[in-house]
């Protein structure tokens, strides 16, 4: 079944040759069912039918219809409409503001962050010197993260409801601008918005024009730090009421001289210290920003 029509006023664009104007315009399906095939997105109200006018001109008509899967998805479909005919003239389709394209802007911005690893191929190497200790101040490498701000109309506002999509990361499949993203590479900053009056066809229409900042990262939102530290694990006995028990101590990691070491060290998963200061330690995961599904917004 279909959910949604929505068209893509950017993909719009009309060719005279020959004598003869040819209109394109397309249309971005969303179905609930990976089942549902391209006729159903080709047949789908808020389509145009082959044979229909474009802005009533009767010498200008649908003259083809195409459905083709978008990329990586099986409930989205792209609907490309062409017109020809006519005399090379037509009214602009004057879209309502509630049912206009979203806007795109694409950048980046950069930063900096200390690194124990570098970059060599096909195994990183430990940032050590030459003895195999760490430096003594900790080196930063520049790291930058791609940007999307979308901009859209939107009916109604509640800051509370945006409150609940503020620092978080898609849970679920998103497209924008056509291109669909993975779960979890993307993260939702502040979502604002501007109030707007605007004059329609003789009615002024109030809405408002939200923004959303988007952050692109194509290997995820998990923080995934080296496992270095100060201290370890260690497990000892200990009498705990009369009864000699094995229980795990946190000690400081010492050297061979059993002086406390002044640089982290790499641990085990389970927190033991590794043999020596340039074996690689494992990554561990932390979770720094909830998933949540982003359907509600309705970015697409």
């Amino acid at each position: 079944m279909v959910v949604s029509v929505k068209e893509l006023h950017q993909r719009r664009r009309s060719s005279m040759k020959d004598g003869k104007l040819t209109v394109v315009r397309a249309f971005l399906v969303t179905t609930d069912d990976i089942h549902d095939g391209p006729e159903v997105a080709r047949l789908a109200d808020g389509v145009p039918r082959y044979g229909n006018t474009l802005n009533g001109d009767e010498g200008t008509r649908v003259t083809s219809v195409d459905a083709d899967p978008v990329q990586k998805s099986g409930v989205h479909w792209e609907v490309v409409v062409e017109y020809t005919g006519g005399d090379g003239t037509f009214e602009p389709i004057d879209v309502h503001p509630l049912e206009r394209e979203p806007e795109y802007s694409f950048g980046g911005d950069s930063y900096t962050e200390p690194y124990f690893l570098d970059e060599s191929q096909p195994e990183p190497k430990a940032f050590v010197n030459a003895a195999g200790d760490p430096f003594e101040q900790l080196w930063e490498r520049d790291k930058g993260d791609l940007t999307i701000t979308l901009t859209k109309n939107v009916a109604f506002w509640s800051t509370f409801e945006a409150d609940e999509f503020n620092n978080t990361t898609n849970a679920d499949i998103v497209f924008i601008d056509g291109v669909g993203y993975a779960p979890d590479v993307l993260k939702m900053g502040v979502i604002t918005a501007v109030k707007t009056s605007e004059v329609w066809q003789g009615l002024t229409v109030d809405y408002y024009k939200a923004t959303y900042p988007i952050k692109v990262r194509k290997s995820g939102w998990k923080d995934k730090p080296l496992n270095y530290g100060y201290n370890a694990i260690r497990q000892v006995t200990k009498d705990v009421d009369g009864v000699p028990t094995l229980v795990m101590v946190r000690e400081p990691i010492v050297d061979r001289t059993g002086t406390k070491i002044t640089k982290p060290w790499p641990l085990t998963l389970e927190g033991k210290a590794m043999p020596s200061a340039t074996d690689q330690p494992p990554e561990l995961e932390f979770l720094p920003y909830p998933s949540v599904p982003w359907g509600p917004l309705a970015l697409e």
